[in-house]
């Protein structure tokens, strides 16, 4: 059996759904799903926007 990491319940809910639907998780809470290996998770706070989204609006990554 592997090592146990606690994790609260709507944390858990929240993971899972992004896992089975094959979702990348984008939360600024990255720290409580850091434990899931297979989880891709963005925390959008550490993303470098690139240059051409500050020029060409419809690059947005996010709003």
């Amino acid at each position: 059996m592997g090592i146990k990491h606690k994790i609260k319940l709507p944390d858990a809910i929240i993971a899972a759904t992004s896992l089975v639907y094959d979702l990348t998780l984008i939360t600024r809470n990255s720290t409580d799903f850091k434990n899931i290996d297979e989880l891709r998770l963005i925390n959008p706070w550490d993303f470098e926007m690139p240059r051409e989204a500050l020029i060409m609006p419809s690059l947005r990554l996010f709003v």
